[in-house]
């Protein structure tokens, strides 16, 4: 059984994050991530089978969305090294449409020993949590 995501400093409700990057999501990338994955489900690809099943159009996969939070806690963060990720967790909790805005927020930063543990959101175009509960720990070797 996987491990709890770790309790930990985060924001309360409405508080200033301690950083944001805000990412254009390019309206062809669920195509792109599926291709390049293999995650094959048509709610990413088709927008005719996503108003189907009750969804505004066709959305962008979580776990590419994730990856666009990751890359910038990496990147703001770990100088740019990826080997320094040692663990993410989070839970999925809204939908990203393509051709739209994302916006990854920093909400707590805590250091102990030589590591970091960082905890995030990513808000979709409709400023609702995409991504919520975030939780990464950088260590550098």
């Amino acid at each position: 059984m996987p491990e709890p995501a770790p309790e930990g400093p985060l924001a309360e409700e409405g508080a200033e994050p301690l950083w944001e990057s805000r990412i254009p999501i390019d309206p062809l990338r669920p195509h792109i991530y599926d291709g390049c994955t293999d995650i094959v489900f048509p709610i990413h690809t088709s927008r005719a089978f996503a108003r189907q099943v009750g969804l505004p159009g066709n959305i962008l996969q979580g776990t590419a969305t994730l990856a666009y939070a990751v890359r910038e806690l990496i990147n703001r963060e770990a100088g740019g090294d990826p080997l320094a990720l040692k663990s993410v967790f989070c839970r999925f909790t809204g939908m990203v449409l393509p051709g739209t805005v994302i916006r990854v927020q920093l909400v707590g930063k805590s250091r102990k020993h030589d590591a970091t543990s960082l905890h995030f959101i990513v808000l979709n175009q409709e400023g609702q949590r995409a991504i919520s509960g975030g939780y990464a720990l950088v260590k550098k070797e």
